[in-house]
């Protein structure tokens, strides 16, 4: 079935949001970074913000996004393209999905503004500490898997593999594991319950996917 994907860009003013919180934000260089639905917001926000003595910078992505300044939860490029340009980051937007996929890539502090709400936050340091917990655990729970599940999307977006997954298979084979290739479009843990054979997953799609709950072990590619 073909897809068309329409960009939908929020009505709602950011300018006027910041202008209540830029208080929050003590560091002078500051990266902007955004969905598709405020990405076009964002030369705006530059102006403002070099309006009030700041240095605003807007990055480049280089994998899947398109606009500038525009973060995906597989691709937050646009954030460390310009890591050593800034002091801290400024992702406009909601929820935690996004603000979480930058935390995991950089040392530099990241606020939330939400449009919304027009509340602006700061993203805790201990949440890094959290997800690298996560990925440890992740690792050491796979280790003791015999029979490997090597996963590969059609899903457009997500088809951009971290790794060769006929290489991964050769590795795990030579370590004395089974391993079989698994390729179809979403990947999800209701599907993955039906092969009872298998003790862990290697992920070779969108890394996020290993942020879900998954019933059985199941890991990045790249940390693999």
């Amino acid at each position: 079935m073909k897809v068309l994907f329409v960009e939908a860009k929020a009505k709602k003013d950011i300018v006027g949001a910041i202008s209540k919180s830029l208080k929050g934000i003590p560091e002078k260089k500051i990266g902007l970074i955004s969905t598709v639905q405020f990405a076009n917001q964002l030369l705006d926000v530059k102006r403002y913000l070099q309006s009030k003595g700041k240095i605003a910078v807007i990055g480049k992505p280089s994998g899947s996004a398109v606009l500038d300044g525009q973060i995906l939860g597989c691709d937050v490029s646009a954030a460390t393209s310009i890591e050593n340009k800034v002091d801290c980051f400024l992702y406009i937007g909601t929820g935690e999905f996004h603000p979480l996929g930058i935390l995991a890539k950089t040392e530099k502090s990241i606020y939330v503004l939400d449009p919304f709400t027009e509340k602006l936050r700061a993203v805790p340091k201990e949440e890094k500490q959290k997800l690298w917990k996560k990925q440890i655990l992740r690792l050491a729970q796979f280790k003791d898997c015999k029979t490997i599940g090597i996963l590969v999307s059609t899903k457009p977006g997500q088809c951009k593999l971290q790794a060769d997954p006929e290489k991964i298979k050769k590795v795990l084979e030579k370590k004395g594991k089974k391993a079989y290739l698994f390729i179809g479009d979403s990947i999800t843990d209701s599907e993955l319950q039906n092969y009872l054979n298998i003790d862990g997953w290697v992920n070779t799609a969108c890394p996020r996917l290993a942020d879900d709950t998954f019933s059985k072990p199941f890991v990045n590619a790249i940390d693999l």
